[in-house]
């Protein structure tokens, strides 16, 4: 009986080892796509860009401080400014209802256009989870 206990707390001690491995790998993952996707928007905006010598306008229009998110509606009209250049606007895999500016939240925003003061940068944004802060693109160069 004894001989049982013991190998059923061995199998117990090796699953929570495979589980933690996999809970990193999946982060990683994440943090990967939500990278690939940043980037897949960002050529998208560019080549927006290209054809209107402008990115599309935030939530707010343009020279105004507002963002889309990708948790709720102003997505959706960003995915229709973008849709000639990229066939589904991405979405973060986790998509919390808050702003990837925060602790554990999760999203996309795309915002804070300046068409007439600053008109060649955006704000493109998502919260990675392995490196714990913000990454950021949208700045042309």
């Amino acid at each position: 009986m004894v001989e049982v206990l013991v190998v059923i707390s061995i199998i117990g001690i090796l699953a929570s080892i495979v589980v933690a491995g996999l809970t990193s790998v999946q982060m990683r993952t994440r943090d990967t796509r939500r990278i690939a996707d940043l980037k897949q928007i960002q050529i998208a905006s560019e080549l927006f860009y290209d054809a209107n010598g402008y990115y599309p306008q935030s939530n707010c229009g343009w020279d105004c401080n507002e963002y889309r998110y990708s948790y709720d509606n102003s997505w959706d009209s960003f995915a229709a400014d973008l849709a000639p250049y990229i066939g589904t606007l991405p979405k973060d895999p986790v998509n919390s209802n808050c702003g990837p500016w925060y602790d554990n939240c999760y999203s996309y925003v795309y915002g804070n256009v300046r068409r007439n003061t600053q008109r060649e940068q955006y704000d493109l944004t998502a919260q990675l989870k392995h490196q714990n802060h913000p990454q950021r693109c949208g700045l042309r160069e």
